[in-house]
């Protein structure tokens, strides 16, 4: 029992001591090793690759650009310790944990061979979470601190590429050259260091050497995955310098391994092998057959957007523009979250659209394709003018749509607009059905389910599984991961508002309901006059900026035939003369016909005529004339000035200048809300100006503010001003003496036009409202003492005493410069004196 006893102490005292970092033996060696693997970097290992799973699920790769060579994502952000990704926070505290706990060094080398792996995982948590000089130290310190390691190549390949994160690309390339060139690394070490070197060739847009280079990969690797990987790329590096038919061969061996690489890359090098290679009309036929078979195939399930889109561009390459707006459609429906799918296939649709001249359909995908398209590059900024060149159109074709159909409604009697409303909500119904997702007996649903073969575990078969989500979403619908998660409270399921307002817990509509919604003759009115208008603005911009005659003048026969506004009738007859001009002179004629017998007094008949010639020289003289008087506040002449000419401005360019100026006018005697109502007119009277852009931006302004605004409390206001009715010369003369007299040089003068029958004199720079009022008692009294001594003078001269009272400043008020803004802006003095009162 004793000798028991004595050997368990000795094998204990032996444990405890190899379990020592200060010791330099085999046992201790050992020991520090076994916890070091399979405890605390097992743990810091498994953080690592959930960290790298999370973001892996956030991203989608890019095929129409050029793939990185290593297929990793990382996060866009930089953090600083704790402060990033949690799973990377935790595997590089588990790697500092295993360096500070269970580091030997002794004689400057590194016992314990686990420490290189922890180093590894330090800098590689560090690199995923964007934390990229930190991570250089982690590599470089395992590289130089402690001379010999296994992970020699390993950690110059992660330093390489973080450098190449920080911009490096010609240090990495110098680096890995040496040591390609000094050492002999493995024949997977080579691959690895030459396939970052081709990442750092593709940087810099270098790319025969990286295509020299990706050869080289290609060759070492034996991951068949990782060679589909870089003879893909090297096809899109043959493509990006213009070199088709290589590009095509390394489309072709990707193609050629088959089953070994991931679908999603096979069917993409279908897809370039496509694109970079000319067919005969047999393998044309050929190709067309093999895209269908494509598209049935089950392992393509989740890729059918990518082949629908193929199918698409290769119809549109041959003037199938029906049949591909079919498939980009297809593809659309299929894409879950391909956002560089998603862009492209907007864009070919809204190309298609234009050609098409369906412009409001091709304005709906161009404004789909900028929510894709990154801001602030040249690219947003194309597509956004190409979407904002057919806004217009749009809004015209719009407005003209919703008067075609809410007119064709109102045109039926009571009994078919009951049928045509039960029609739509049976068919409304109908459609619920279909989507409906069935889910009863917790998800268990009715009908059979087919069974997908299987050989072997479940989850090792990728078919298996993606069958078995697919399954999922079917019976339960697209639930978040929670507990309690078969509830069907829980689906995530978005229901739009119809089908909400159909819940059980409120009445379903009726045909009544929607009767009764329909505008009334009134709105129905203005709806007309909207859609003579809208007419009239898309035929103009179809044959002024579209150049489409045939559209022109289609919406400008329409609109001549429904309307009875004669100056509609006058503009659209000029239009139409002039569509046909050139290419009709006959119906040209009997347009010119109509416009001259109908209405000889217009400007128009007399343009045609000969009568009348528009002088923009003279013109542009007059309105440089108004411009100063409008300066001067002679707003009445203005206005009477423009109205009077009307005739000989109307056709020019400038017409726009002209009516804005006036409104100008007419805002500042009568405010803002007559300048607004004018705007819009001028907007709608010429619509497809580059003034009417600008307009829409001042109405938009104009619109943000409120329409009469509170006046602002004394404590806000910056200065203020004296007020008074307007004076004369010689009332005016007397007070800017006094002002030179009395040292008030801080004070200014100015004669303000209130509205068309009032104008102001008006002193402005007082700092308080004490200040002003103080001011005007001591004018008054100046004006006082010299009357006085106006009458003894005359006393003195016997001459007969003057009568004349005092007038200036008897009248006046003392107003803030904010809430004096206000008045002039929406001509309301009267509201203020109420409130001062």
């Amino acid at each position: 029992m004793k000798l028991l006893k004595y050997l368990t102490n000795i094998l204990l005292i032996t444990f405890l001591i190899g379990c020592s970092t200060t010791a330099d033996t085999y046992y201790n060696r050992q020991f520090r090793m076994i916890p070091t693997m399979y405890n605390v970097l097992y743990n810091g290992n498994l953080a690592l690759e959930e960290g790298k799973k999370e973001i892996a699920e956030k991203h989608a790769e890019n095929y129409f650009e050029i793939l990185p060579v290593e297929p990793e994502t990382l996060s866009d952000e930089y953090f600083l310790s704790g402060e990033g990704n949690k799973h990377f926070d935790r595997a590089e505290q588990k790697a500092i944990k295993a360096i500070q706990r269970h580091s030997m060094v002794f004689d400057g080398k590194q016992k314990n061979r686990k420490i290189d792996d922890a180093y590894m995982l330090l800098g590689k948590a560090r690199y995923y979470n964007g934390r990229y000089i930190p991570a250089l130290e982690a590599f470089n310190h395992l590289l130089t601190n402690y001379g010999q390691t296994n992970q020699r190549y390993n950690a110059a390949f992660w330093r390489e590429k973080t450098l190449i994160q920080l911009g490096r690309e010609q240090m990495a390339i110098t680096d890995v050259h040496k040591m390609l060139s000094e050492e002999n690394p493995k024949r997977r070490e080579r691959a690895n260091l030459h396939a970052i070197l081709a990442q750092a060739y593709i940087n810099l847009k270098e790319y025969p050497q990286a295509i020299e280079t990706l050869k080289l990969a290609s060759e070492e690797t034996k991951e068949k995955a990782q060679k589909g990987r870089y003879l893909f790329i090297t096809g899109q590096l043959f493509e990006a310098i213009n070199q088709k038919d290589s590009a095509q061969v390394y489309y072709q061996k990707t193609i050629d391994l088959n089953w070994n690489i991931p679908r999603r890359l096979w069917v993409e090098a279908q897809v370039g092998k496509a694109r970079t290679q000319t067919l005969s009309q047999e393998e044309k036929l050929t190709y067309s057959k093999q895209l269908q078979k494509m598209e049935k195939l089950y392992e393509h399930k989740n890729l059918l957007d990518l082949i629908y889109f193929q199918h698409g561009v290769f119809l549109e390459g041959e003037q199938k523009n029906k049949g591909a707006i079919k498939y980009y459609l297809l593809s659309l429906d299929k894409n879950k979250e391909n956002e560089g799918l998603k862009k492209r296939t907007h864009e070919h649709l809204g190309e298609l659209y234009f050609k098409e001249k369906k412009y409001p359909l091709a304005y709906s995908h161009y404004d789909s394709t900028l929510v894709y398209t990154p801001k602030n590059t040249l690219e947003y900024l194309y597509m956004r003018r190409k979407r904002d060149n057919l806004s217009q159109i749009t809004s015209f074709e719009n407005t003209i749509e919703k008067a075609d159909s809410l007119s064709r409604i109102m045109a039926m009697s009571k009994d078919e607009k009951i049928a045509f409303f039960q029609k739509y909500l049976d068919d409304r119904k109908q459609t619920a059905k279909k989507n409906e997702v069935k889910i009863t007996n917790f998800g268990k649903t009715v009908q059979n389910q087919a069974q997908l073969p299987q050989d072997g575990f479940y989850f090792y078969i990728p078919q298996a599984v993606a069958y078995g989500k697919q399954q999922f979403i079917e019976q339960f619908g697209d639930r978040p991961l929670v507990d309690n998660w078969r509830w069907s409270s829980l689906i995530t399921t978005k229901q739009t508002a119809e089908e909400q307002a159909e819940s059980p817990t409120t009445q379903p509509p009726s045909p009544q309901d929607f009767i009764e919604k329909l505008p009334s003759e009134a709105q129905m009115e203005q709806l007309r006059k909207d859609r003579e208008l809208a007419l009239y603005g898309v035929g103009e911009l179809y044959w002024e900026k579209f150049k489409d005659d045939k559209l022109a003048q289609e919406r400008f026969a329409r609109l001549l035939s429904i309307t009875q506004d004669d100056k509609l009738k006058e503009k659209t007859l000029y239009q139409l003369y002039r569509i046909n001009e050139e290419k009709n002179p006959t119906e040209a004629v009997s347009y010119k016909n109509r416009l001259v017998n109908q209405y000889p007094q217009s400007i128009y008949a007399k343009i045609i005529s000969g009568e009348a010639n528009t002088n923009e020289i003279e013109l542009q003289k007059q309105y440089d004339s108004l411009q100063k008087q409008l300066e001067n506040q002679q707003y009445q002449e203005v206005i009477a000035y423009i109205d009077t000419h009307k005739p000989q401005y109307e056709t020019s360019p400038e017409a726009p200048n002209w009516e804005i100026l006036r409104a100008k006018a007419l805002g500042r005697l009568e405010g803002k809300i007559a300048y607004q109502n004018e705007l819009e007119r001028i907007a709608q009277e010429y619509p497809n100006t580059k003034q009417a852009d600008q307009i829409q931006e001042i109405l938009k302004k104009l619109k943000e503010e409120e329409n009469k605004p509170a006046f602002e409390s004394d404590e806000k206001a910056s200065s203020w001003k004296v007020v008074t009715p307007v004076l004369d010369e010689q009332q005016l003369e007397t007070l800017k003496n006094y002002l030179e007299e009395k040292g008030f040089a801080y004070l200014s003068l100015s004669q303000d036009v209130y509205d068309a029958n009032e104008q102001f004199t008006v002193i402005h720079g007082f700092m308080t409202k004490q200040m002003a009022e103080s001011f005007v008692e001591k004018y008054i009294q100046y004006q006082v003492e010299q009357q006085e001594q106006a009458e003894k003078e005359q006393k003195k001269k016997k001459e007969e005493k003057n009568e004349e009272k005092i007038t200036a400043f008897k009248e006046f008020f003392v107003i803030s410069s904010e809430n004096y803004r206000i008045i002039q802006m929406y001509k309301n003095k009267e509201d203020f004196f109420k409130k001062n009162n």
